[in-house]
């Protein structure tokens, strides 16, 4: 079994969709520090006049260190209210908008105040729309020793789920030893950076935005397509 093991982004890019489509366990990171400069709470989409504009989720204030599963949000209506206005200003004439729209309102409907249920439903949402699928789990529902180093957490929840293999994207490379991983009965790989690009209704193209910009303008089935046939470099 391949496991791929992220923190759970709020609509990340397409490379985040790259390595659920590669895995077969997916684990939401979600009981790591949250860090205030990542994409757990926040994301880019096209903007009108400049590059990108910011998306995001307001969060109550929490110490230093807090795991994202403990992270509380502070406004779910008014920030699910203002990113469909943003959405509704640039993307308004792209040819997928209004189901998009119902993938985002799908994802934000019925928030529990979680900022870790918040992402993954943003990311399960827009998985189901495409059409991949891997089995889920949550990490802080998983019997591991969370006392250790970074890589050892990896390869300690890896043993926990009986997995053989392991995923990760390929900034990943610098942090993972292959050795340490081969020595504990498990394969490490990693998914090349993506390079998906596609005609967004005359602007200019602007790479590495949330994954709704792309749902927006490429039919669900080509994202897809794309996903699956890089996935199977891991087969």
């Amino acid at each position: 079994m391949r496991v791929a093991l992220m923190q759970p982004y709020f609509f990340p890019y397409i490379g985040y969709f790259d390595l659920l489509a590669s895995s077969d366990l997916f684990v939401f990171y979600d009981d790591a520090a949250y860090s205030r400069g990542g994409w757990v709470s926040r994301n880019r989409v096209a903007a009108n006049g400049k590059d990108f504009n910011y998306i995001r989720l307001t969060l109550d204030r929490a110490p230093l260190g807090t795991p994202i599963n403990d992270i509380r949000l502070k406004d779910p209506e008014e920030d699910r209210n203002h990113l469909l206005s943003v959405l509704h200003n640039v993307y308004r004439k792209a040819p997928y908008y209004k189901a998009v729209v119902a993938v985002v309102e799908r994802a934000l409907k019925d928030l529990d105040g979680s900022l870790s249920q918040a992402a993954a439903a943003s990311i399960i949402s827009c998985a189901d729309y495409i059409g991949i699928h891997a089995s889920i789990k949550y990490s802080h529902n998983i019997d591991y020793d969370r006392a250790l180093s970074p890589e050892a957490k990896v390869i300690s929840i890896c043993k926990s789920l009986d997995a053989r293999s392991y995923v990760n994207l390929s900034g990943g490379r610098e942090l993972y030893s292959e050795d340490e991983f081969l020595s504990n009965d498990l394969s490490l790989n990693f998914a090349e950076p993506a390079d998906f690009s596609y005609e967004v209704g005359g602007r200019a193209f602007v790479p590495n935005l949330s994954i709704i910009d792309a749902m927006m303008w490429v039919d669900p089935a080509e994202i897809r397509e794309y996903l699956l046939v890089r996935s199977e470099q891991f087969s």
